[in-house]
């Protein structure tokens, strides 16, 4: 899960049509890393590094938050049946074979994997003053970095790290860094999917 800075259709200053663009910090217009915390952090106290892409700043990690901004917990620790038919948010983190077990030293590189009940959650999982990105926000993203025949390659981390080979087209030159964090399925198998293959 990632999350994208609040701000209206304008620029940085709010004004329609205007130019002013967010400095490396997400300053308006200006001063960047002097003197200027760029940390951001969430409810639970993880800090996260940005990213500016255009004239718009990006989380450049995944989310791993536990609660909502209100302070209430997202509910985890469901197994496969009880994850494919909940009608309330949840939350998991891959650990390889058994999603429910929350293995926690995975979060440090993919982040904590959010249905979509929490992620469409009026309470926000996103740190204060970001918000899950919309389609429209997605494409500005995606434009900026030369369509969608380039974009990904631009925003997937190089190597194998974290990516199955050949890994075709990874540079990272966006400084996004994205992860093939995969998916949580509800087949017979009680295991995520496509890690290093796709996010």
């Amino acid at each position: 899960e990632m999350c994208i800075r609040d701000r209206d259709m304008g620029d940085c200053f709010g004004v329609v049509g205007g130019d002013a663009v967010l400095d490396g910090c997400g300053v308006c217009e200006g001063g960047g890393i002097n003197g200027i915390d760029c940390e951001l952090t969430d409810i639970d106290g993880n800090v996260y590094e940005t990213v500016v892409i255009g004239d718009q700043l990006w989380m450049a990690e995944n989310l791993k938050v536990s609660r909502y901004n209100n302070g209430d917990v997202i509910p985890t620790g469901l197994g496969n049946s009880q994850w494919s038919t909940t009608t309330s948010g949840a939350v998991t983190i891959y650990d390889g074979n058994f999603p429910w077990n929350d293995e926690e030293s995975n979060a440090d590189s993919y982040g904590y994997l959010y249905n979509w009940y929490a992620v469409d959650d009026s309470r926000g999982v996103c740190p204060e003053g970001f918000h899950v990105p919309s389609d429209e926000e997605f494409t500005i993203l995606v434009d900026f970095l030369g369509g969608e025949s380039v974009a990904g390659g631009k925003m997937k981390e190089t190597g194998f790290e974290h990516w199955q080979g050949p890994n075709t087209g990874a540079t990272n030159e966006s400084g996004f860094t994205g992860l093939g964090g995969g998916d949580r399925h509800d087949y017979n198998s009680e295991d995520f999917f496509d890690m290093t293959e796709g996010g």
